[in-house]
């Protein structure tokens, strides 16, 4: 029996039930109700206890955050301005010259909405790349490496496939819609109409 991720996700009614996967000739039970003493014989596939129903509530554990997944560090090699990534470690490496280096650790130290911009200007582009590379070679070379668990993870619960990739539209459900809290930084205090 094969399960599905997910397939059990909600509100779940269960009922424990025991069947004989064989036959078992003259069947008697230590422990039995006086009323059912005696020997049996019973068939394959026959239920032999059945249990209350039990319900539960299903949730999928919590997925780390995408910024989780990602190192931002500064290399002498790259041009400022730019950036580069490296898929073949634990964490996907973010490198960039010095200078731009420093300034997105100050951007991202600032409030919620400039780390929106953050996550529109550094991370959608390298969420792209990742999941370009992961069109084209698939999961399993990156297997190794402990983002790939995390960010696999977050491509089934958005539905994307990677073998039918939208980069662009595919980038922003695994930043959960960026670009919905860029409204806000044009928004001004004094502009309540």
């Amino acid at each position: 029996m094969t399960s599905l991720p997910g397939a059990l996700l909600g509100r779940v009614q269960i009922r424990p039930i025991v069947w004989s996967v064989k036959p078992i000739p003259a069947y008697s039970p230590a422990g039995a109700h006086p009323e059912f003493s005696g020997a049996i014989d019973i068939e394959a596939g026959q239920i032999l206890a059945l249990d209350d129903e039990l319900i539960i509530e299903v949730t999928r554990p919590p997925l780390p955050a995408v910024e989780s997944i990602f190192e931002i560090i500064s290399s002498e090699e790259i041009p400022e301005g730019r950036f580069e990534i490296d898929t073949e470690q634990d964490r996907v490496s973010i490198k960039m010259g010095e200078k731009t280096y420093q300034l997105v650790q100050e951007l991202r130290q600032t409030d919620d909405d400039t780390r929106a911009v953050v996550m529109n200007a550094l991370y959608a582009p390298i969420i792209m790349e990742v999941l370009e590379q992961l069109g084209e070679a698939g999961f399993e070379p990156f297997e190794p490496y402990r983002w790939l668990h995390p960010f696999k993870a977050r491509c089934e619960l958005t539905n994307i496939d990677i073998q039918k990739l939208e980069l662009l539209n595919d980038a922003q459900k695994i930043l959960s819609q960026p670009f919905g809290s860029l409204s806000l930084l044009t928004q001004y205090e004094g502009d309540e109409a």
